[in-house]
């Protein structure tokens, strides 16, 4: 019986390959490991609390991560004033039910890019007219129809004046920030009071009690009149 010619032994370079491919797998297993520990450890400290505007900042910060074309980065110009690059700043000054309209925003104003590709993927905005009762059909048919004067101005009234909104009592000496004493307290009033200041310092004198906040409002009343009118003015151009 002949004897079996022995095994080819690999070359240099294929066992440094070989052993490369190893400890890069090894590598990614380890890290994949550790990272499931962290978000097991970072979920259960999650759900042993209620959910706050952190939680939300934190997924608008995910959202601003995509690339927005012109079309989505003008209309979020119109809508509140930023294009999405500064957007992380304003995200950080808005409250929670202005947070979650801004994360729905993210989500949808990518459909309005179809510049380079008139097909492009418009699945989640039929889902969202479906869910708020829009027919989409009926406007695609119909370019001159819109909802109601009166129905659209009601909806804006209600996005103008957001839960904890009144005549401001509190203004930041420092910043000009104002708080009408409803809601939770926003960033600036927290810092002044760790800071030793008292909510009577920070209270508007009696003659300007009744001026409203025609700049930053962090009860999110601030500026909705004129982001209204930028709207408005978005629509009617039929953008």
């Amino acid at each position: 019986m002949k004897p079996q010619p022995a095994a080819k032994k690999p070359a240099a370079g294929q066992r440094d390959w070989e052993q490369e491919r190893k400890e890069r797998e090894a590598a990614q297993q380890a890290e994949m490991a550790y990272r499931k520990r962290l978000f097991f450890a970072v979920r259960q400290r999650i759900t042993s609390r209620p959910r706050d505007t952190n939680d939300l900042r934190l997924v608008v910060g995910a959202l601003l991560q995509s690339e927005f074309f012109t079309a989505a980065d003008e209309m979020l110009q119109t809508l509140y004033g930023h294009r999405s690059g500064r957007l992380h700043e304003l995200a950080d000054t808005l409250p929670a039910d202005q947070l979650a309209l801004l994360m729905l925003d993210l989500v949808l104003v990518p459909a309005l890019d179809v510049q380079w590709d008139i097909d492009a993927d418009r699945e989640l905005l039929d889902a969202a007219a479906l869910a708020n009762g829009v027919d989409a059909e009926a406007l695609r048919a119909d370019p001159a129809s819109t909802p109601s004067a009166a129905a659209h101005a009601g909806g804006k009234a209600k996005a103008a004046k957001p839960a904890g909104a009144g005549p401001v009592k509190y203004r930041c000496p420092d910043t000009g920030s104002t708080w009408s004493g409803r809601g939770l307290q926003p960033a600036w009033v927290k810092a002044a009071l760790a800071g030793g200041k008292t909510l009577a310092e920070l209270e508007v004198k009696k003659e300007g009690s009744q001026a409203r906040s025609a700049g930053v409002d962090d009860d999110g009343a601030g500026d909705a009149g004129a982001r209204t009118a930028q709207v408005d003015a978005f629509e009617e151009a039929g953008a």
